[in-house]
């Protein structure tokens, strides 16, 4: 399942503990989710599956490592970060949904 087509996402303490470790709310990462974020292929060894890269609805830049789960069509969000100029570079000209 490519992350585009989930619907809906897989919250629990962990993810949630470890995304506010980096300021980031889970609706945050849902907003991005619904704003065409950029998809990229994350690096073998990488948390998650692929990279979301995107804007918040206030304009936020946010980098957030995915796991898509194909029997539940639901993402878990894995970790984030405000989205650095060089993340912004690389997946500026990627793949929207």
């Amino acid at each position: 399942m490519h992350p585009r087509d989930a619907e809906g996402f897989e919250w629990d303490e962990n993810n949630e503990s470890e995304l506010w470790g980096h300021r980031i709310r889970p609706w945050e990462v849902e907003e991005v989710f619904w704003n065409r974020p950029v998809w990229a292929p994350n690096k073998k060894g990488r948390s998650g599956d692929y990279l979301m890269v995107g804007k918040t609805n206030g304009g936020r830049s946010l980098t957030i490592p995915v796991k898509p789960n194909s029997a539940t069509m639901q993402l878990r969000p894995i970790t984030g970060w405000e989205s650095s100029p060089a993340d912004l570079s690389k997946y500026g000209k990627g793949e929207r949904r």
